[in-house]
């Protein structure tokens, strides 16, 4: 490495190794690196490579801890009114939302979730005023990076509507 400071696995950079341990990226990472090859003996040759980082390479990436809501309160009070699935909206990552309550059934389901579902139910779904019923609740969350899933979690939280 004559310039910068990335490393080689044998003859191969993966740029997904600049990643924080957070799946963050370094934007301060971005620029040329310069890797010069030299061979020694009675031929020896000298042979240099640059290898340019922006923000076409950046790895993308939504997979990481989060705070994923334990308890639902819908009462408008500004305390756990809505779902959150603790990924912070906009950049490159989206996730899809499914709800289901103790009987397996769905009852609530978005892609490109933001935060913002406050235990409404569809029409047919058990409930008074369209509105979740005290109890335990189910979810399935995907998260996508350029519309592939890129994790899975699953999990449960407690409604309180009273």
């Amino acid at each position: 490495m004559t310039q910068g400071n990335i490393t080689l696995n044998g003859s191969t950079f993966n740029p997904s190794s600049l990643l924080n341990e957070d799946g963050t990226f370094d934007e301060s990472l971005l620029g040329e690196y310069v890797f010069t090859y030299t061979t020694f003996g009675d031929c020896s040759s000298k042979a240099e490579v640059v290898i340019t980082i922006n923000n076409i390479c950046v790895p993308k990436s939504c997979a990481g801890d989060r705070e994923i809501s334990t308890a639902l309160t819908p009462n408008n009070d500004g305390a756990n009114d809505a779902f959150d699935t603790g990924l912070t909206l906009g950049g490159d990552c989206t996730v899809d939302v499914q709800i289901f309550n103790r009987w397996g059934d769905k009852i609530f389901e978005a892609e490109d979730y933001q935060n913002d579902w406050g235990g409404t139910v569809q029409s047919n779904a058990i409930g008074s005023s369209n509105k979740i019923t005290t109890g335990t609740y189910y979810y399935i969350l995907k998260f996508r990076v350029e519309g592939k899933v890129e994790e899975i979690k699953t999990g449960y939280f407690y409604v309180a509507t009273e």
